[in-house]
C-alpha cells in the first residue's frame, strides 16, 4: 500500500508503527540544477542553471529508529510551498495538510534499494501543484517495518 499510494506516506507510516514520527533533516542546500541526475531534472522541468533545495531527512519514531531516509529535490523559488519544502520541524506530508493543501503526488518509480547493507523498498514521486511539478521526493524504508521481499545476496 505505501509502494502504491499518491498521498502523504508520513500518514501511512505512522498508521504502520502506531506513533508519531518525527523530522530530522540531516542535509539542507540550496545548489544548481546541474548537479542533479538528468532524469530529476526532466522530472522537474528544470534547466541546468535553475536553482533548487536538496534536503535529506528521516522520519523517525520518537526513540530516534528511522523509519524512512528521503531525499528531497524542490524547484527554489518564491512559491507558497516553499515554508512546507524547507521545514526542519514538520514533514512535508503534515505541512500540506496544515495548509489545507492536497497537493498531487506522481509515482515514478518504485523498487528496491540499499539500507544499512540490506535491501529495502523504496517509492519515488514528484510532488505537483496543478499541472506543475514542484518536488521530487525518493523515500527509502526501513525493511524492519516495511518488508520488501528480497533477500540480500553475497
Amino acid at each position: 500500500m505505501i509502494l502504491a499510494s499518491d498521498g502523504s506516506t508520513t500518514v501511512l507510516l505512522e498508521a504502520l508503527v502506531g506513533e508519531e514520527l518525527k523530522l530530522e533533516v540531516r542535509d539542507q542546500e540550496t545548489r544548481p540544477a546541474r548537479t542533479l541526475e538528468p532524469r530529476i531534472r526532466l522530472l522537474l522541468d528544470l534547466t541546468p542553471e535553475f536553482s533548487v533545495l536538496v534536503r535529506r531527512s528521516a522520519l523517525c519514531t520518537p526513540d530516534g529508529r528511522d523509519v524512512s531516509r528521503n531525499l528531497v529535490v524542490a524547484r527554489y523559488r518564491t512559491h507558497k510551498l516553499h515554508a512546507v519544502f524547507t521545514s526542519r520541524t514538520e514533514p512535508i506530508g503534515q505541512g500540506l495538510m496544515r495548509l489545507g493543501l492536497s497537493r498531487a503526488r506522481r509515482v515514478v518509480g518504485t523498487g528496491v534499494t540499499d539500507w544499512d547493507a540490506t535491501v529495502c523498498a523504496y517509492k519515488a514521486y514528484v510532488v505537483l501543484d496543478g499541472h506543475d511539478p514542484v518536488a521530487y521526493i525518493h523515500e527509502r524504508f526501513n525493511p524492519s517495518i516495511v518488508p520488501c521481499g528480497q533477500e540480500v545476496r553475497a
